[in-house]
């Protein structure tokens, strides 16, 4: 292996040949290309000046370090979408540096946006997944939790924001709706209350019953072989008894 020295006024540089078995000829630009081009080989030993690869013309990048963005933007061109797509059980991470990872979602003009912002490192001790609902609810409904994280929409109730509808029976047979008071008189004949199926409620959904007169009994019935606190009925015969009933997803609550 002869290397072959070019020198200047302060030394050399030495162009070696690798140790290999057989010979390769590279063919030299015939010009001095331009500034930043760099000298790229056709695998067939042509060399030629070319500006360095872009990104575009990789089908499969993939980075060998952080990416900057250098106060620059990840945008689109003609209405494309924005896609980060992890594979398998990859997740899309919004790391916290000194401050808490934020979420920012801007109006049209970029001007002003709605937040969503992780709980300081101080206030956390665990981690949290909440899962959405799969449908967008009915109007005035709100988030609620079953402390697992997952979320439904249910009515508003309790601290003072419950909506019940107050109806007065004393028929036989009466159809139960989620969200009425039921204030029962069985005077003149036993009552019972039959409760709506719980497929067709949102957990946490409510019925509130008070035997107003107790003459006779009062039967809450739920719907099929649903159950109340494990029993497929529930009598009621004490005057100015009251329960709330909340539907969970397999059976009535009591409270």
């Amino acid at each position: 292996m002869s290397p072959v020295r070019i020198y200047g006024d302060q030394g050399y540089l030495e162009l070696a040949g690798p140790t290999q078995a057989g010979n390769t000829t590279l063919i030299m630009p015939s010009g001095t290309g331009t500034s930043g081009q760099v000298i790229q080989t056709d695998g067939s030993g042509t060399l030629s000046w070319g500006d360095k690869s872009q990104v575009v013309d990789d089908t499969t990048p993939q980075l060998g370090g952080d990416l900057d963005v250098n106060s620059h933007a990840i945008t689109s061109a003609s209405n494309g979408n924005v896609e980060i797509t992890p594979n398998g059980t990859g997740v899309v991470v919004l790391g916290g540096n000194t401050n808490s990872a934020t979420l920012r979602f801007y109006d049209e003009a970029g001007t002003n946006y709605i937040a969503l912002k992780a709980p300081a490192d101080a206030d956390i001790s665990a981690d949290t997944t909440f899962t959405l609902p799969v449908a967008d609810g009915t109007s005035g409904q709100v988030l609620q939790t079953n402390g697992s994280g997952a979320l439904s929409w249910v009515n508003q109730g309790g601290g003072g924001g419950a909506s019940y509808t107050y109806s007065a029976v004393s028929a036989a047979s009466v159809t139960g709706q989620a969200w009425y008071h039921y204030s029962v008189d069985t005077s003149a004949n036993a009552v019972t209350i039959n409760l709506p199926a719980l497929a067709g409620l949102t957990d946490g959904d409510e019925i509130r019953v008070k035997l107003r007169n107790a003459t006779n009994t009062l039967t809450l019935d739920p719907n099929g072989t649903e159950t109340i606190d494990g029993s497929l009925t529930r009598v009621m015969n004490t005057q100015y008894e009251a329960i709330t009933l909340v539907a969970g997803s397999t059976e009535w609550e009591i409270i």
